[in-house]
């Protein structure tokens, strides 16, 4: 039987848990937000098109399955009516973590804005559910616009919740 003083197991204990807590996850909050409005833009694509950024915002609809495997979200507190000439919601393609989020949670993406067939999404390389709390989004009440001009700042309105 082998006697160790109890200092050696305790400086054994310390140190594991000292090597152990130098893994732990970096908190959400530590990206600078910048906001889907901003990345939407008001032309035909994105003005951050091929930069990374990390966007916050409620899921409004969630497609692990099927061709989409990604996810909607929209700046929390958003809806209710339009206050800026670009959209509030983005599509955020995250064919592993699509089925890690639901409608409803608050989460945090970092990834590269992009877009495709027209429209912009955030290509995801870290998706996070937060812990708190975000203002639930607003139903939008909207007429549909009748030209093409008109219709640009509703491009990311799929994810929009009407």
């Amino acid at each position: 039987m082998n006697n160790r003083p109890p200092t050696r197991i305790a400086a054994a204990v310390l140190g594991t848990a000292l090597a152990l807590s130098a893994f732990a996850p970096a908190h959400a909050d530590a990206a600078e937000i910048t906001s889907i409005e901003q990345i939407q833009g008001t032309g035909d694509s994105s003005p951050m098109l091929g930069q990374d950024a990390t966007v916050r915002g409620v899921v409004t609809g969630a497609y692990a399955e099927g061709g989409l495997r990604g996810f909607y979200v929209q700046s929390a507190g958003s809806g209710v009516d339009i206050t800026s000439q670009a959209s509030s919601a983005i599509f955020v393609y995250a064919p592993d973590e699509a089925s890690a989020v639901q409608v409803g949670d608050h989460v945090q993406i970092t990834g590269q804005v992009s877009e495709f067939y027209g429209l912009t999404q955030l290509k995801a390389d870290n998706v996070a559910v937060l812990d708190e709390p975000a203002q639930s989004v607003k139903p939008l009440a909207l007429t549909l616009p009748s030209s093409d001009a008109d219709r640009e700042r509703f491009e990311g309105s799929s994810g929009i919740r009407v």
